[in-house]
């Protein structure tokens, strides 16, 4: 499954990409492997190779990246968010969009449906806003807007890195997350 840290190559990025945009376009788990690899011009070994043979593992992996990445649950993005490193944080999950742009539309989408992919989402999120809780000495209502805000950030692109720096630089004097512990 997928390491935070490990790159991936554009094969892993298509696959994923192409296996979320099913997802959306036809309807939860309405596609198979086979549209997969024709949608993505790959042959179906190099999916199983990436994800295994069901495509439900994709959809998961899917949230894995989400949970990591924009909920902040992996080590290393929390460990950035703990070190005021607002920036690097919301670069990488924003440069994970650009390899997998149907991330964002997935989460929206999937977060309020009664299935798999919905309950691990909610566990990721729910993860995500007690990492950001516990840093503000338990203030549910900081803990949601600063994973609202954060969240918002990542997504969206009109923001260059400049004035995202500029943004995470204020967010890091504010110090959420250092200064409560």
């Amino acid at each position: 499954m997928y390491k935070l840290g490990s790159m991936k190559d554009a094969n892993y990025w298509k696959i994923m990409n192409a296996a979320i945009t099913l997802d959306i376009t036809k309807g939860h788990l309405k596609w198979t492997i086979s549209d997969l690899a024709r949608k993505t011009e790959v042959q179906r070994t190099l999916i199983y190779y990436y994800f295994g043979k069901e495509k439900l593992d994709i959809l998961l992996e899917a949230c894995h990246l989400f949970g990591k990445i924009y909920a902040g649950t992996s080590s290393e993005q929390e460990g950035r968010f703990e070190q005021d490193d607002y920036f690097s944080g919301l670069k990488f999950a924003r440069d994970t969009l650009k390899d997998c742009p149907a991330l964002a539309p997935f989460y929206f989408i999937n977060r309020e449906r009664d299935n798999e992919i919905s309950k691990l989402i909610k566990s990721y999120h729910k993860d995500g806003l007690q990492m950001r809780s516990d840093s503000l000495n338990n203030n549910q209502t900081m803990a949601k807007a600063v994973f609202s805000f954060q969240i918002g950030l990542a997504l969206f692109d009109e923001l260059d890195d400049s004035e995202l720096k500029e943004i995470t630089k204020h967010i890091g004097e504010m110090k959420l997350y250092s200064s409560n512990k």
